[in-house]
């Protein structure tokens, strides 16, 4: 007659660590504990399964079978069934993922997680909370103040342009440019997934954007990085994989001078 009786381990969201700002209200997600509750992009997936995992095997061990539920960066369906099966946690929450996707649940249901638009954590909806602003995901239409829907019944399939080119540049910063022509689609194009291949490595998926360009901030001196373009459309259809573009990023050359030469035409101006 309580309710529903569980334990959710969301890893804080804490007054206690609250960033304090003049005239302004408290935010319980502007500190370590609230770091944590929305883990951003930089962190693993499943970030604080080990606290479900950890309680779980206690209280399990101690006789008691009160579900415990887990959250934070959960990414696909494919996670959070290993979660499940592995005994991890008794049960998976999502939030920024159904804002990003209201439509998670049902195609997970349906065996269609390849249509799913993957929140891609980039923390705007948090950044826009903390400042009691209306929240809204940048996966989203411009303007947009919910995700956009679709036919229910469209299973056509975006497609590139005869003409298709993807580029990746080096530029001055160290960061990778990346541009595309856009793809084609009945309806209208929702947005790019971005996968990334290191050196030899396998294609993974880096992030999303709404639109045909990218600047990589993560790729380092020294590796071969390979990338692939997915179009999707507003049902979440994706079309075949972009050819690739690849660039080779040198180790930095220290000159005799002082200062560094990130590639054979730029200079940094700094002294070491």
């Amino acid at each position: 007659q309580l309710g529903v009786n569980y334990i959710s381990l969301s890893a804080g969201g804490k007054f206690e660590d609250a960033v304090a700002k003049k005239d302004e209200a408290l935010y319980p997600y502007t500190g370590y504990s609230g770091d944590r509750t929305m883990p951003p992009a930089t962190y693993q997936d499943g970030a604080n399964v080990y606290l479900a995992e950890g309680i779980k095997s206690f209280i399990n061990a101690h006789g008691q079978q009160t579900p415990i539920v887990t959250t934070g960066k959960i990414s696909t369906p494919a996670l959070a069934e290993k979660i499940l099966q592995e005994g991890q946690a008794d049960l998976v929450g999502f939030a920024r993922a159904l804002l990003a996707d209201p439509d998670f649940p049902r195609k997970a249901r349906d065996g269609e997680s390849e249509k799913i638009v993957r929140c891609i954590y980039g923390n705007v909806c948090k950044a826009l909370d903390e400042k009691f602003q209306k929240v809204v995901c940048t996966l989203w239409l411009r303007h947009g103040l919910n995700a956009p829907e679709a036919s229910a019944d469209k299973t056509t399939l975006p497609v590139w342009p005869a003409d298709f080119v993807l580029e990746a540049t080096l530029q001055p910063n160290g960061r990778v440019r990346l541009s595309w022509h856009e793809a084609e689609d009945d309806e209208g194009i929702y947005g790019y997934e971005i996968f990334r291949a290191v050196n030899d490595g396998p294609f993974a998926h880096l992030t999303s954007s709404t639109t045909n360009r990218h600047n990589d901030m993560e790729a380092l001196a020294g590796n071969v990085y390979r990338y692939q373009i997915r179009a999707y459309d507003f049902a979440g259809n994706r079309s075949e994989a972009s050819p690739s573009a690849a660039i080779d990023i040198p180790l930095p050359v220290y000159l005799p001078d002082g200062s560094l030469r990130l590639d054979g035409a730029t200079e940094a101006g700094q002294k070491l």
